[in-house]
């Protein structure tokens, strides 16, 4: 669990919002910035209402912040692309790329081939007639041959159903996990060498940054944000909070091509205030996490720079974000990001 990803915002978030446009987008006196002051805080919240635990005497235990060599292993594996393995036999519950032609009496019926485009397959998982796939294994990458399998008498496909066909089968190659092979620093920096990680030492030092963050920020949370508390939550933060809610839903569906009260039908949400109301729960607890992280800034006094805004975003261009949903807005989500920053940095660790 990423401490970054359970906040309102994360800059994946509000990129997918800009990218679908503005037609969905509240109107200029309507934005979320209107929520939001020129510090980036959310205006309105009394943060004396905020009972932060003391996080500052928190020490986070040596196991809560150094993964294990099963999660460091996972984790690598996890982010090593597959190969394609030209050599070797099929196995029960490999991954491969196929080429087929079906045919019934002699004759290829529609339907019933790849049309020589390939399609990958894993045994045991994807789910063919019969024992279609099974009938591969002990196969080598290469080898062309045919299968015999039986349509089920109920077939969606009345033409075929409890009928016998043949299969040509031509096996295009393996799909393996570059991690199954032992690494070698060519291996990583043919596979990541573009992320500027290019030895098996750097690899395995980005694995551990990484987990412990993650496992510093899942610390955070659990010890700040759940123990902390708010009285009242800040009526501000939850209309903040539930038009953020009603404007990434409504950009998923736009994502569809069909309207947030169509979306809210397929799912059986009803209408959009009853969406929201569904959601109160969800969104109580997200408006308290923005009141705590806006009593932790004000505390630590932090602010947000021009540098602040070009680092969070990585060199990419916000100006859509800023356009349709305000300055103070884009100063909002990496106030979020800076505060959060702050604490998995100083909180010590044991």
């Amino acid at each position: 669990m990423n401490l970054k990803k359970l906040t309102a915002f994360s800059m994946a978030a509000v990129l997918s919002l800009s990218l679908f446009g503005c037609s969905a987008q509240p109107k200029e006196d309507t934005t979320l910035s209107r929520y939001i002051d020129e510090k980036g805080y959310i205006k309105d919240v009394d943060t004396a209402a905020v009972n932060l635990v003391d996080y500052n005497s928190l020490v986070i235990p040596a196991d809560q912040h150094t993964p294990d060599e099963t999660a460091i292993s996972a984790w690598m594996n996890y982010q090593l692309p597959s190969q394609k393995v030209y050599e070797g036999e099929v196995y029960d519950g490999a991954t491969l790329n196929i080429d087929y032609v079906g045919y019934i009496d002699g004759i290829a019926f529609p339907g019933g081939d790849t049309n020589g485009m390939g399609t990958e397959v894993t045994i045991g998982v994807t789910q063919y007639i019969d024992d279609f796939l099974q009938q591969l294994v002990g196969h080598q990458v290469g080898e062309d041959f045919d299968i015999e399998v039986t349509f089920p008498e109920d077939y969606h496909n009345t033409e075929l159903a409890g009928k016998d066909a043949t299969f040509m089968i031509i096996i295009n190659y393996l799909v393996e996990p570059i991690a199954a092979r032992d690494l070698t620093d060519e291996v990583v920096k043919d596979a990541l060498g573009d992320q500027g990680i290019e030895t098996v030492e750097a690899f395995r030092e980005q694995a551990i940054a990484t987990l412990s963050a993650q496992m510093t920020g899942n610390f955070v949370y659990a010890e700040i944000f759940e123990k902390s508390t708010v009285e009242p939550v800040a009526q501000t933060a939850v209309d903040f909070q539930t038009d953020y809610i009603v404007m990434t839903t409504t950009a998923q569906a736009e994502a569809y091509g069909i309207t947030l009260e169509e979306l809210l039908e397929m799912y059986g949400m009803g209408t959009v205030e009853e969406f929201t109301k569904s959601n109160a729960e969800v969104i109580e607890s997200a408006a308290k996490e923005l009141c705590i992280t806006q009593a932790i800034a004000e505390k630590e006094g932090i602010t947000v720079e021009k540098a602040d805004i070009k680092e969070y975003f990585g060199g990419q261009d916000y100006s859509n974000v800023e356009k349709v949903y305000g300055e103070n807005f884009v100063k909002f989500i990496v106030l979020q990001s800076k505060t959060l920053d702050h604490l998995t940095a100083n909180i010590a660790k044991g």
